[in-house]
């Protein structure tokens, strides 16, 4: 909703239940579910804030846990179809899915009812929704010849569509930004796709207002050179743009999960499945953090991986940022003794800077916080609240290090401490969370 030659993974040696999936370095594998009795035509998937997610693979629209337990079925459709997309309107309240064995496109309330027919586009492929009004979405789909990308306007309360960009290539992914621009995947008409031949170009939202039919000669190029691409979204949140590039790696079959910024500028690769994978899902609790390496969990990507025609396997993934941990380690209440503040999973090579606050100053919410590096860091107090911050400590080779020190029975509870990471350019990149300086026991 990536590069040719990846550098080396995280996770390079998976167990059998994850054996599609790699996460990079400076990421963590959240979750994977295995939905492998959902093979059959396909299945696409898109997920609630809260980790459930609808299915569709052709005949059954479902609801399931994050764990991928069958909560209840909304709509299952007497004949079996391959499934194109489904898509949750930005208020999650709306499902809109479509099929391209026959071409229908349909909607279904969250709350429950039949599904609504709402257009019928040949080969469709994908969908995203207005993020300023849940009624209109923009469906991608080849209208005019099998070879042509046609992107449609539709009105889910008039039922109508209107075609509103047409781009030489296969139906392809399509996104909305939070200028409500669209962005839409230019591919080949050659399959296998050639390599760095596939590009995602914008559409200002003025311009697809049905009063013209826009050409590719109209759009912006936001990411260009791509070997492929099959799902694309937008973190809305952040400004930030989830592409699947496929056909790369040895194989020509994987599919690398990239994150750029909003001016298509590439910021990581962030994980890689060994076949073609799409669904990709830009998640952002809205917590003042943003998706990224090291980054605290309150914003993942996820992506659906299938192997149906080999393994019989098929993988729901969701990657946040390897976030650091911060620990603390002392007396036990009412003592005196030696206490540490320890972190472990920093940058090696880079530096960390211990943060004291007093307790009174602890916040239940993370609360964003500036120091000019890429990302807001994840404070549990305001900037000037940590009275005290001491000097930059490089970790040993694994990312550790420790601050030790007395501590008298009179102050423990008072202060917790926090980590700031750095990355080898003392650029600030991440926090630990947050410790009191009291035991547990």
């Amino acid at each position: 909703m990536t590069l040719g030659a990846l550098s080396a993974f995280a996770l390079t040696s998976l167990s059998s239940a994850q054996q599609l999936s790699a996460i990079e370095e400076g990421y963590g594998l959240a979750s994977l579910t295995r939905l492998d009795a959902s093979c059959g035509g396909g299945l696409v998937t898109d997920g609630f804030t809260d980790g459930r997610f609808v299915a569709y693979d052709g005949q059954n629209v479902e609801l399931r846990s994050a764990a991928g337990v069958l909560l209840g079925r909304y709509a299952s459709f007497p004949a079996p179809a391959f499934a194109s997309f489904i898509v949750l309107s930005p208020d999650e309240q709306t499902i809109l899915y479509g099929e391209s064995s026959f071409g229908r496109v349909w909607s279904q309330s969250v709350a429950g009812g039949g599904p609504v027919l709402q257009a019928t586009l040949a080969f469709n492929f994908d969908a995203a929704f207005d993020p300023a009004d849940p009624t209109r979405a923009y469906v991608s789909a080849a209208t005019a010849a099998f070879g042509t990308n046609s992107v449609h306007l539709v009105d889910l309360l008039a039922q109508t569509e209107v075609e509103v960009a047409r781009v030489d290539g296969f139906s392809g992914p399509i996104a909305t930004d939070s200028n409500g621009d669209v962005l839409l995947g230019v591919l080949p008409t050659a399959f296998p796709f050639p390599a760095d031949e596939t590009d995602i170009v914008r559409f200002s939202a003025a311009l697809l207002d049905g009063s013209a039919l826009r050409t590719e000669a109209d759009a912006t190029p936001v990411v260009t050179g791509l070997d492929g691409t099959s799902s694309i979204d937008f973190d809305l949140f952040s400004d930030q743009l989830f592409v699947a590039e496929t056909n790369t790696g040895a194989t020509g079959s994987a599919t690398a999960f990239r994150l750029h910024r909003a001016n298509g500028a590439l910021v990581d690769v962030v994980a890689e499945a060994s076949v073609f994978a799409g669904s990709v899902e830009a998640v952002n609790a809205g917590a003042g953090t943003v998706f990224g390496p090291y980054q605290a969990p309150l914003a993942s990507m996820r992506y659906t991986a299938r192997d149906c025609f080999g393994a019989g396997i098929v993988e729901r993934v969701e990657v946040v940022g390897a976030r650091p941990r911060g620990t603390w380690s002392g007396p036990s209440i009412g003592n005196s003794g030696n206490a540490t503040f320890r972190v472990e999973g920093a940058i090696p090579g880079g530096f960390v800077s211990l943060w004291l606050a007093r307790t009174i100053d602890f916040s239940p919410n993370t609360v964003a916080g500036d120091l000019g590096g890429p990302y807001p860091l994840a404070l549990r107090a305001e900037i000037g609240q940590f009275a005290r911050r001491f000097l930059f400590q490089q970790p040993d080779p694994t990312g550790a290090a420790e601050f030790t020190y007395f501590q008298d029975a009179a102050i423990e509870g008072q202060f917790f401490g926090q980590w700031v990471v750095f990355d080898g350019n003392t650029t600030p990149i991440t926090t630990t969370p947050a410790r009191t300086n009291v035991s547990g026991f």
